[in-house]
């Protein structure tokens, strides 16, 4: 029993101590003051397991010893420091926080993240007003900046420093150019750097909620909640390029949600309780939620030479004049381009008012080489989009973190012209997303991994938002594991070779990995995207029901664990009313859970969709009622398709780009049947990355940094930015 605890403990400290783990790695890494007796009380228990204990625990205690060392210094380290909340009147709060973080990011490096947040809310109580019990309204404004580093080791993303967003906010495009003496190196070096990220936030929120709870024992509590919001955001995101080339996104957002959860608390502390629980644990041992939301999303995308005078006043005046956050006239601005309250056109109109001479300047240089134009004008879009999401988290103790949730999407998208900002194209995605995770001591962020599936249809539509053309369809994979082992990447491999017929397979590198003596690679990213573009519905080919009913028996005979739920199945029936779809997908018989509806309207209407005996409407209703209405065609219609489609039509029709990346190991990434197929399909990246900014509001370095580390420079933008145009 004595040597069990101590393997626990062993365990758990890792968890409990995120910080200590990195003097093996640095002796001068510095710790926050409230860490550093932390760091000495685990000094000494970190000692390797001694031979002392019994050969099983021994070999046991090496094993932990040895994943705890190799996961920690691939560790996500975050510190977050509050500045107490001030109350400047009754129902007015004053509050801010630095957040710094340390995580792996692509190509093995190492992510530093500043995070500065000031924020004023107010509360009903500011006038006057009671609510309810249960009840609680307000609204805030805040303004937040995000600055990310990029950095060869965890030892310098950590030795770094803390950015400044009052001198070092880009204002000005000098600044770019500016150097300072790191301190802890002591050499000149920029300020900003290639590879740099600013991300300016401005928001603004209006919430109401309402909540219930019960006791369902001493410690335990039942709670639920209703809740509405609606908020408004203005963005500016800056990214620095080589050669003195910088990318700005301007962005407003809006979106209003409803959202319902219920959930099991731990209850019962007191006060000094309560902040000692937090600690250690969640309090939230398990939630389940459904949340509704309309948003809308404005962009206009550009790049900067600032090799030449032109630009750079123009940032100053356009993009620095965006980012000020004492000045009077800037938060005007910012206030009236996030109002969530402001008509569409209202808040398109501001946000490019005053971008006529950037969009000038990109026009008169469009014929001039690359490196000679002084604006490039890359995107003005509009994205309204509704989605429903369904999920559920539970949290045992900040040991293990598990999360899954579903969601639909239905996007509007208006692409703007680069000449005079009339429509030039719009376009709507129909999407089906899946994501789930799985983390084991999630303050450290070192075992686990997450799993994301997209399926998403885009056609071209016309001014009422009917389809008139069948732009593609795309199915997207993406793993994010920590740790990726070589059994774990073999099944992948060998999941790949039954879903793709050999013709794609051979043209398609995969990694030759050094899996090392531990059989495993840190900080995996594996990405398979499958794009069936325009010609789908344009084959001369005929396929029979009975083909396509063969195929499907086969897919789900060996696909493995399917998600999707029986068509009019009841999940949660009474004993009394048993339902016999759901009883047999719970048991995994899968042929004879989708008998009662899949396995008749998928074979039928696909094989109308696939004629070109009909018309493109009635193919594209056809093949639009499967994907919306029929959730297991929108989880398989990739690998189905693939499997039917007539050989000879495959690179007429199909676009892969498999691409996997780790720490220390080869970058590969290898399109089918061509990179230059697979550039026609940067629309649809676009779009899904404009999607996936309205869900989370996160930054994706992907969008401008290689698999390889690299960034990608302005000739290969310009090279897919004028086929997405297209």
């Amino acid at each position: 029993m004595k040597n069990t605890k101590r393997l626990i403990a062993l365990a758990l400290i890792p968890a409990l101590m995120p910080f200590s783990a990195f003097a093996e790695e640095s002796k001068a890494v510095a710790l926050p003051a409230d860490d550093v007796a932390a760091a000495q009380v685990v000094a000494e228990p970190v000692a390797k397991p001694s031979a002392s204990l019994s050969d099983k625990a021994g070999v046991l205690g090496n094993k932990l010893w040895d994943s705890a060392k190799k996961a920690i210094k691939n560790a996500n380290v975050k510190k977050q420091l509050n500045i107490p909340t001030i109350q400047l009147a009754q129902g007015l709060n004053f509050g801010a926080s630095y957040k710094i973080e340390s995580a792996p990011s692509i190509a093995g490096k190492y992510s530093g993240i500043d995070v500065w947040d000031v924020n004023l809310s107010a509360y009903p109580e500011l006038f006057g007003i009671t609510l309810p019990a249960g009840v609680g309204a307000g609204a805030s404004i805040s303004r937040q900046v995000t600055y990310i580093q990029q950095f060869k080791s965890q030892k310098d993303s950590l030795l770094r420093v803390p950015y400044d967003p009052i001198t070092k906010i880009p204002l000005n495009s000098k600044i770019f150019f500016e150097k300072h003496k790191n301190i802890f190196t002591g050499e000149e070096e920029q300020i900003l750097k290639p590879g740099d990220f600013i991300g300016y936030r401005a928001p603004m929120t209006f919430s109401l909620g309402k909540g219930f709870s019960a006791i369902a024992a001493s410690h335990f509590g039942l709670t639920a909640g209703l809740s509405y919001a609606i908020s408004g955001e203005f963005d500016v995101h800056v990214f620095v390029m080589d050669n003195n080339f910088v990318r700005v996104k301007i962005l407003a957002a809006k979106s209003n949600t409803k959202g319902a959860s219920v959930g099991v608390n731990l209850l019962g502390f007191n006060g000094i309780g309560s902040m000692i629980i937090n600690k250690l644990i969640d309090t939230q041992l398990l939630e389940v939620y459904f949340n509704k939301s309309e948003s809308d999303l404005f962009i206009a995308d550009y790049v900067f030479n600032l090799n030449k005078e032109e630009p750079k006043e123009l940032y100053n005046r356009i993009v620095g004049s965006k980012l000020h956050i004492f000045s009077i006239e800037a938060i005007k601005e910012q206030v009236l381009a996030a109002n969530p309250f402001a008509s569409d056109e209202t808040t398109r109109n501001r946000l490019i008012a005053n971008l006529d001479d950037l969009n000038t300047m990109s026009m008169a240089d469009q014929n001039l080489p690359n490196q000679d134009r002084r604006i490039f004008k890359l995107l003005n879009a509009h994205n309204e989009t509704k989605s429903t999401t369904t999920g559920q988290k539970i949290s045992l103790f900040k040991i293990l973190r598990y999360q899954n949730s579903e969601s639909k999407t239905g996007s509007k998208i208006t692409i703007y012209a680069n000449d005079d900002n009339s429509v030039k194209a719009k376009f709507r995605l129909d999407g089906y997303n899946t994501a789930n995770s799985f983390e084991i001591l999630p303050l450290l962020n070192i075992w686990g991994d997450k799993h994301t599936s997209n399926n998403s249809l885009l056609t071209q539509t016309d001014s009422a938002n009917n389809p008139i053309d069948f732009v593609g369809l795309q199915n997207s994979k993406i793993r994010e594991d920590y740790t990726l082992h070589k059994k774990e990447f073999d099944g992948l491999v060998n999941r790949l070779q039954k879903i793709l017929p050999a013709s794609i397979l051979s043209k398609l590198e995969l990694p030759d990995w050094n899996f090392g003596p531990k059989q495993a690679v840190d900080s995996a990213h594996i990405q398979q995207d499958i794009t069936f573009n325009s010609s789908l519905f344009k084959m001369k080919a005929e396929i029979k029901e009975e083909a396509i009913l063969k195929e499907l028996l086969q897919i789900i005979k060996h696909y493995g664990k399917l998600n999707s739920k029986p068509m009019g199945a009841k999940p949660f029936a009474g004993a009394d009313e048993k339902d016999w779809a759901m009883e047999a997908y719970n048991q995994g018989k899968y042929a004879e859970a989708y008998e009662g509806w899949e396995l008749t309207l998928i074979p039928s209407k696909l094989a109308i969709a696939l004629s070109d005996r009909y018309s493109f409407e009635d193919r594209y209703k056809e093949f639009s009622y499967l994907y919306e209405k029929v959730p297991l065609f929108s989880e398989i219609s990739t690998v189905l398709l693939l499997k039917l489609l007539p050989e000879n039509e495959l690179e007429k029709v199909v676009i892969v780009r498999f691409m996997m990346s780790a720490k220390n190991q080869k970058t590969v990434i290898s399109d089918y049947p061509t990179t230059e197929s697979f550039n026609t399909s940067n629309l649809f990246r676009e779009i899904l990355a404009q999607n996936s900014y309205i869900s989370d509001l996160s930054y994706n370095l992907r969008n401008y940094i290689r698999e390889d580390g690299t960034i990608i420079p302005i000739d290969d933008i310009m090279i897919e930015n004028q086929k997405k145009m297209k």
